[in-house]
């Protein structure tokens, strides 16, 4: 997976902003013990049963389980994109909220948040930034009532190749909160890793 220059539609992209063009492959079953990626990133889905394998380009790969016919979905993410330069961690944490604002304008109000928050993180060897979301989704209103979505990212600088990122991603979508969510996502997260690291 080769890094290029992307606006990466962090949130939406997950939660059905993107639209494909021409006809998409069907989804193909996967489980933890496959790997994807490349000399960039080493990527594994997650550890639960029931995913597949709806996207991956040079930009990133795209993990789904649920059906969103039925409004109850499970996204698991990375994404790849350019990263301007930063000297500390309270920049790094600026350059992810610019991103985060970015791509919540392009749907402005349609995320009713609940509960938002942007930290940097040590956990890893190479600058990271944790972002945690819980929001109305008023796209969508079965019975009346607006989807709840919540998001757990990880948006890391690559050690190797500064000039850009990666964007690990674990969202559920679905008419109550996911208990599990969390703890999934941390596991999810751990999959990720640099070669090397």
């Amino acid at each position: 997976m080769k890094s290029r220059v992307i606006i990466p539609c962090m949130i939406f992209t997950l939660t059905g902003c993107a639209a494909p063009i021409g006809p998409a492959p069907a989804p193909a079953p996967v489980n933890e013990t496959q790997t994807f990626g490349g000399d960039y990133i080493t990527i594994h889905p997650p550890a639960s049963s029931g995913w597949k394998k709806y996207d991956e380009s040079q930009s990133g790969i795209i993990f789904a389980k649920g059906d969103r016919a039925a409004n109850e979905s499970t996204i698991a993410a990375v994404i790849v994109s350019a990263l301007p330069p930063t000297d500390s961690p309270a920049a790094m944490e600026d350059v992810v909220k610019a991103a985060i604002h970015k791509d919540n304008n392009l749907d402005p109000g349609r995320l009713d948040k609940i509960e938002e928050s942007v930290a940097y993180s040590d956990e890893r060897p190479y600058p990271c930034v944790r972002y945690h979301l819980v929001a109305k989704d008023t796209s969508i209103k079965p019975n009346g009532m607006p989807l709840i979505l919540e998001l757990y990212s990880l948006y890391c600088r690559h050690p190797v190749q500064p000039k850009s990122g990666f964007s690990v991603l674990f969202s559920h979508r679905g008419q109550d909160h996911y208990s599990g969510l969390k703890a999934e996502a941390e596991s999810y997260f751990a999959g990720i890793r640099v070669k090397g690291q």
